[in-house]
């Protein structure tokens, strides 16, 4: 399961969730991969499991730009708060 010793796990994914789960019609609502068909509801449950399981965030950015501004606020208030002896 989730290591113990990890104190916060983030998945960021750029794009909406509404981009992430809507798979294109084009594909028939399912992405033809060489091991499985990956469906919206699939993709869904894997991301739930994501969270409850393994207790790790998850965060939509719109753009590239969004989720570099994420990852650099917490990376710098993490930081801050490690070195201060608050975490």
């Amino acid at each position: 399961m989730a290591d113990a010793n990890i104190q916060y796990r983030y998945l960021v994914i750029e794009g909406t969730e509404y981009e992430v789960l809507s798979l294109p019609d084009s594909l028939g609502g399912v992405i033809n991969t060489s091991a499985r068909h990956l469906t919206a509801a699939s993709i869904r449950q894997a991301l739930v499991k994501l969270e409850l399981v393994f207790n790790m965030r998850i965060y939509y950015g719109d753009t590239r730009r969004d989720c570099e501004r994420f990852i650099l606020d917490r990376f710098r208030k993490f930081y801050l708060y490690k070195r201060k002896g608050e975490l």
